[in-house]
């Protein structure tokens, strides 16, 4: 499996037309532009059973659960971090950092872990592990898109391919 940076320095170095992904740190997008195409707000994803899908926000102060979260630096990460500063919440458990939807959605049914996600990841795998989201109150929303060459070459390619993105996702979210 490559990792978006892997997949945005092929796109730097001309051996991709264009890369479908998550809005990307400042850093990794030299010589890029990056066309939105959607955005989902970030939940908490829960076990349909799990006590805290009772309870609001402001008792969730000690956690006692695991939580999954997206890695240090990554947008998911910082919104995450600002709502459990938002409502004074401290770990008492466990604080898993993964990137992968399978690893938090098994944590979220298996273990009753909140995992901290966009609300797209949750769709996926729907059947199998269903789990309850809850858009957290002032996270900001991870912009889904396309990234292009910042010089215009691939416009023609990435014009289709965004227009095939498009119409899969209206599809998939009916």
């Amino acid at each position: 499996m490559l990792f978006r940076s892997q997949l945005l320095e092929q796109l730097q170095q001309g051996e991709l037309d264009a890369v479908l992904g998550r809005l990307a740190e400042p850093d990794r997008m030299m010589h890029l532009r990056f066309e939105p195409l959607w955005s989902e707000p970030l939940v908490a994803a829960l076990h349909p059973a799990h006590p805290l899908l009772t309870l609001p926000f402001s008792q969730w102060q000690t956690l006692s659960v695991p939580l999954v979260v997206a890695l240090p630096g990554t947008a998911i990460r910082k919104a995450a971090d600002d709502f459990l500063a938002s409502i004074d919440a401290r770990p008492g458990a466990a604080v898993i950092e993964t990137l992968e939807p399978e690893i938090g959605r098994s944590l979220a049914w298996h273990d009753h872990a909140v995992w901290f996600t966009p609300s797209g990841n949750i769709h996926d795998g729907l059947e199998s592990l269903p789990l309850e989201p809850l858009t957290l109150p002032g996270a900001a929303s991870e912009a889904i898109g396309l990234y292009l060459p910042a010089d215009g070459e691939g416009d023609a390619a990435g014009g289709h391919i965004a227009d095939l993105v498009d119409l899969v996702h209206s599809l998939r979210h009916r």
